[in-house]
């Protein structure tokens, strides 16, 4: 089963945490100017189908050392992500 992580972006970082009982524990940090985003090609290196019945509703955020596979829960929650994370790294 996937996990569940809780981002929050701020200026400069991308923070990401797990959540339990109401209380968010820090996980990583990972700066604007050190991922990007893929979109078109999500299902490499993935298994199980878990893209492909999510893959208008999510990408990867990718960093030299891991990649995230973030699902949303529609489609325009993704688009506004998308943005809002694009715009961060012209900052």
């Amino acid at each position: 089963l996937p996990r569940t992580r809780t981002f929050f972006l701020f200026e400069k970082a991308l923070i990401i945490c797990t959540s339990k009982f109401c209380e968010f524990y820090h996980k990583e940090t990972i700066l604007t100017s050190d991922y990007f985003i893929e979109e078109d090609n999500i299902q490499a290196g993935l298994k199980d189908g878990l893209v492909s019945s999510n893959s208008n509703r999510s990408f990867c955020l990718i960093t030299i050392e891991k990649s995230y596979l973030v699902i949303f829960n529609n489609c325009d929650q993704k688009e506004v992500w998308k943005k809002v994370l694009q715009a961060a790294k012209l900052k």
